[in-house]
């Protein structure tokens, strides 16, 4: 089995002991030996959080086993605002609201005069009290009107523009945050 391990330490930590521990670990829980290779300690790689420091190493993994370690920061404390709680909450009744309108079954009996419907791009004949859901069960077509995509597609995008919102939000409270630095080493090894 192929092992991945991502781990945060202290800036001020003993790189040997890391090292030592990891091999220790690889060869108790791996296949018999320790990691493939030893840490690099790329001290010239900053990153400004977890995610960014994440990506650029597997972006720049090459698939063999490589064992590195690079900086990221990370805020002290818990980045709260009452912006940005107001926004959180928008966001929950946003989503609320499109979950509610995607998930609503537009064609019932109570809801279509006739027992049947037509399917606009196949043209299949469908009984509506057989449909479970607002797609054509024979080639998959939205059977939903264009308003109602519309208003679909409305509350995405708002949605969309309330998480840009949060992201802003975020940025500028990390920003403004006390930062504390860390390492993050990825060790890698088969067992």
């Amino acid at each position: 089995m192929h092992n991945v391990n991502y781990t945060s330490y202290p800036l001020k930590v003993n790189k040997s002991k890391v090292q030592s521990t990891w091999d220790a670990y690889a060869e108790r829980d791996g296949d018999g030996y320790g990691l493939p290779g030893n840490i690099v300690w790329k001290e010239n790689k900053h990153f400004k959080d977890y995610d960014s420091a994440v990506k650029w190493i597997e972006e720049n993994d090459n698939g063999g086993y490589w064992q590195v370690a690079v900086l990221y920061d990370v805020a002290e404390k818990p980045l709260k605002s009452a912006k940005l709680a107001k926004l959180q909450e928008k966001h929950k009744e946003a989503y609320q609201s499109y979950r509610e309108a995607e998930s609503k079954l537009y064609y019932t009996p109570a809801t279509v005069k006739g027992k049947l419907l037509a399917c606009k791009k196949c043209e299949s004949k469908l009984a509506v009290s057989y449909l479970r859901s607002n797609y054509c069960p024979v080639c998959g077509n939205d059977l939903r009107s264009p308003t109602v995509k519309k208003q679909l597609a409305s509350k995405k995008e708002k949605i969309d523009m309330i998480t840009e919102q949060i992201n802003r939000e975020e940025a500028a409270l990390f920003a403004k945050a006390k930062k504390e630095t860390k390492w993050l080493v990825k060790t890698e090894y088969h067992s």
